[in-house]
């Protein structure tokens, strides 16, 4: 039988791996990484790694990405807002919101 404990820890950190590529700013992918309570944070290298060990797995290898290679860029989860899109200012390394397509009228 399995047991269970109520979920009580606080998230003490929460990050967002961004894969783009590196001539457009193109998002590719993104990975959240959220640590509970008192555990010890990943470092910074270890979580671009699983980001990028998670894009080759064969579910997310088969959808069409950009040419060339991946940078990574390592955001607060609360940079992004829901509804928006973004890229990556390459020469910047920071994130950038797209302007929003005009809606179209019928």
């Amino acid at each position: 039988m399995m047991s269970s404990k109520p979920f009580n820890d606080d998230v003490t950190h929460d990050v967002v791996c961004v894969l783009y590529a590196q001539g457009t700013g193109q998002i590719v992918s993104v990975h959240r990484f959220i640590t509970l309570g008192d555990a010890r944070p990943p470092r910074e290298e270890d979580i671009e790694g699983e980001a990028r060990r998670i894009l080759q797995t064969p579910v997310t290898s088969i959808q069409a990405r950009p040419a060339g290679d991946l940078g990574a860029l390592i955001v607060a989860t609360d940079a992004f807002e829901r509804g928006r899109s973004y890229a990556v200012d390459c020469g910047a390394r920071t994130l950038i919101e797209r302007p929003q397509a005009p809606a179209t009228t019928d």
